[in-house]
């Protein structure tokens, strides 16, 4: 039961893709399978621990965004690093509703879907921008580097979340 649930989701998948970017290539097998199938960028969006020492040494992609919590093991995120695979940490990459609470409540007046899309849009490419600069210049894996620039960043109790700064309702 699980192999054929995985495999309608992988078709589902692939068929979503498909509609939204015109042809994908997909295939079926599988979870070990998954770790050698080349491609750009991979999503592991299930399951903790899925990238680890064992399999991040072969892995053949670009880039990892963890999709799930603790996706990527440490051991894991530092072989990769060396190897020149960006990996997103998965509290960078799961911070889109954050973000989209400050793009809906943020602006004085009530914005658009669109303006919201826009503003997650914006600040997410702006905040894994910082991230991955951060981590070439300190030469810091990426969770490390996101870390220490929110560290550094200053702290306001006194200030609303979300929200115009000015308002006082």
């Amino acid at each position: 039961m699980r192999k054929q649930s995985l495999k309608l989701l992988a078709v589902s998948a692939a068929a979503l893709a498909a509609a939204t970017f015109g042809t994908v290539s997909a295939q079926a097998g599988g979870l070990e399978d998954i770790f050698k199938v080349k491609c750009d960028v991979l999503i592991p969006a299930a399951i903790e621990n899925v990238i680890t020492a064992e399999n991040a040494e072969e892995l053949p992609v670009k880039g990892i965004v963890c999709g799930a919590n603790l996706a990527t093991t440490r051991e894991a995120e530092e072989i990769l690093h060396k190897r020149g695979v960006i990996v997103i940490p998965d509290l960078i990459a799961g911070s889109g509703g954050s973000v989209s609470m400050d793009g809906l409540f943020g602006p004085i007046y009530p914005p658009s879907v669109q303006d919201v899309l826009d503003h997650v849009d914006t600040k997410m490419r702006g905040i894994i921008k910082n991230v991955i600069k951060r981590s070439k210049q300190d030469d810091l894996i990426p969770r490390d580097a996101a870390l220490r620039i929110c560290s550094e960043a200053p702290i306001y109790p006194e200030v609303k979340p979300y929200g115009n700064l000015d308002d006082e309702s």
